[in-house]
């Protein structure tokens, strides 16, 4: 019969943000998907409610991620990784990330 060794469970630590904190991290991200937004119409306001795109650097994904799913209910998806127009557009460093938005994930 084998003998079971016990190994210490060490949960990983997950960063826990303040609202005020997750508040700050969405503007900054809507600003970005703003900046987006404008080049592809220019002349359609968008809504923090909308399906968002936006251009962030990649060092601060969980950052924005969490901040969206605080306030969409859904998260990010990098989409820098599809071929094409994409690929050209995204810079060393930065990824191209997209959610669904409010009105998709939680509803009207």
């Amino acid at each position: 019969m084998t003998e079971l060794t016990e190994v210490p469970f060490k949960p990983r630590e997950i960063k826990q943000w303040a609202r005020d904190e997750l508040k700050d991290n969405f503007d900054k991200f809507l600003e970005l998907a703003r900046q987006v937004h404008s080049k592809a119409r220019p002349n359609e306001e968008l809504h923090w409610k909308d399906r968002l795109v936006a251009l962030i650097p990649e060092s601060d994904f969980e950052m924005y991620d969490r901040a969206v799913i605080h306030f969409t209910g859904g998260p990010l998806e990098d989409i820098s990784v599809l071929d094409g127009i994409v690929g050209s557009f995204v810079k060393d460093g930065m990824i191209l990330v997209k959610t669904d938005g409010y009105w998709a994930c939680i509803g009207s």
